[in-house]
């Protein structure tokens, strides 16, 4: 609960700075791409992530999110879980700070079990299949029209997680992600 509670303070923090050092000139956003590393958010533990604004209109930007995600196997669980983040965003903001909304969802491949050993191959398969969830996003993003570096923080609530054949489900409710990386 604590990070949901510094994640929360740290957006208010940067939405408020920003709301503060904004003018009022709107300058389009010609460095249009970014890449960025995202901790948490739509990829669970992170995502490498490619961005591209593809609608402005005064100060309200739209975006498209493509990321990957993967987990290899560790010593006392197999794993083999491929997160593939996919989102759309809206954004309002004149100059370098964003107010950020969207819906993403996040198809994952997942392949998991643990060491047995009894098992010849000392392996057991817990489960194996397709899974979907689909996740908000209410943040902050900070992107300068010209490009450099690129941040974004974010509340990004579970709000559907289809995973057929698996009994445990993940936490709905508050969420978030911290990004940085480069816009181009």
């Amino acid at each position: 609960m604590k990070t949901c509670q510094l994640l929360i303070l740290a957006f208010l923090l940067a939405v408020s700075s920003g709301i503060f050092a904004q003018e009022n000139i709107e300058k389009p956003v010609k460095a249009s791409r970014a890449v960025y590393l995202e901790l948490a958010g739509n990829g669970v533990i992170y995502s490498i992530n490619y961005d591209k604004i593809f609608h402005q209109k005064g100060a309200f930007k739209s975006s498209y999110r493509v990321g990957i995600s993967v987990y290899p196997r560790n010593y006392d669980r197999i794993y083999a879980n491929v997160y593939l983040p996919l989102e759309i965003t809206g954004m309002y903001g004149k100059r370098n700070g964003h107010f950020e909304f969207g819906l993403g969802v996040t198809p994952s491949y997942l392949n998991y079990g643990t060491f047995d050993p009894t098992n010849a191959d000392r392996e057991v398969l817990d489960y194996s299949g397709m899974g979907l969830a689909v996740f908000g996003r209410l943040g902050y993003r900070y992107q300068k029209p010209d490009g450099g570096f690129f941040f974004r923080i974010a509340v990004n609530p579970i709000l559907a997680d289809i995973m057929p054949q698996r009994d445990d489900k993940y936490f709905y409710g508050p969420y978030g992600g911290i990004s940085f990386g480069k816009s181009f």
